[in-house]
């Protein structure tokens, strides 16, 4: 039996380390092609039938799992920075700056903000308790509504069918278990940067999290490898170790190390 306002069917995540302009030009031939070689599906389980059944059109995971040219349009829209999960991002962030609600973006849409674009599903977001508390008194029932039955954490947007997760201060990374890093309050000085108008978990908060998560949890070692992805992509250096919390420094050092390992032996004559 899963605990009231658990999703007994969460949503799975798709990994697209690639922007549009790649594939720009080739039509939906080099979209064809390009997803073909990127995308892996982290499997789990689908979207609830109630969901299903009730919205099917609207659930936006749903358009991204059935594939074909309206996955594909999506995809070309997401990495253009348009499409309908934007569009909800948009709108989510004016109506929280209304409500005087803090927040801070994390996860895939953090990542293509900090210069590593991800095709996902969903909006992940950081609040307060409190601040979530208001989510409810403010938004639910004015453009957002519970995901299923008894969800307190788990939103979807009425209007574009996008799913939102949220994640409150002081929860912790990976097994939920408490150790030295948690979820800061998106209020507090550094933990977030403002990316084209957009409040996102800073980079070094953003990777102290992940390396929580995929050391503590063996269903997380996505973070580990978003990580290393970060590492090579924005040619990170071992120094960055420092200004992360010691708890994580070694995992940052061993990722920093094997990338750089495997980069010299892949292109040992730029050596």
């Amino acid at each position: 039996m899963l605990p009231t306002g658990t999703d007994p069917n969460p949503p799975r995540s798709w990994t697209v380390p690639i922007v549009a302009d790649r594939f720009a030009g080739d039509g939906l031939a080099g979209y064809n092609s390009a997803i073909d070689n990127v995308i892996e599906p982290c499997y789990m389980p689908q979207a609830s039938e109630r969901e299903m059944a009730e919205e099917p059109e609207m659930v936006y995971e749903n358009l991204l799992r059935q594939g074909g040219e309206a996955m594909l349009r999506e995809a070309g829209a997401y990495f253009a920075g348009t499409g309908r999960l934007h569009g909800a991002l948009r709108r989510l962030m004016q109506r929280l700056d209304t409500a005087g609600i803090p927040y801070a973006v994390l996860e895939g849409l953090a990542l293509a903000e900090h210069g590593y674009p991800r095709l996902a599903e969903a909006i992940d977001l950081l609040l307060t308790p409190a601040g979530l508390e208001r989510f409810h008194e403010r938004l639910v029932g004015r453009g957002y509504r519970p995901a299923f039955e008894g969800a307190r954490k788990t939103f979807r947007d009425t209007e574009m069918g996008v799913r939102i997760e949220v994640v409150t201060t002081g929860e912790y990374p990976g097994d939920g278990l408490p150790k030295p890093v948690n979820f800061p309050d998106p209020a507090a000085p550094g933990v977030t940067v403002e990316v084209e108008g957009i409040r996102v978990v800073a980079l070094e908060k953003l990777i102290e999290l992940k390396l929580a998560s995929g050391t503590s949890a063996p269903h997380r070692l996505r973070g580990l490898a978003d990580v290393q992805d970060l590492i090579v992509r924005l040619e990170l250096p071992l120094a960055l170790a420092e200004q992360l919390d010691p708890s994580v420094r070694a995992a940052y050092r061993d990722l920093w190390e094997k990338a750089h390992t495997a980069a010299n032996e892949q292109c040992p004559n730029e050596q």
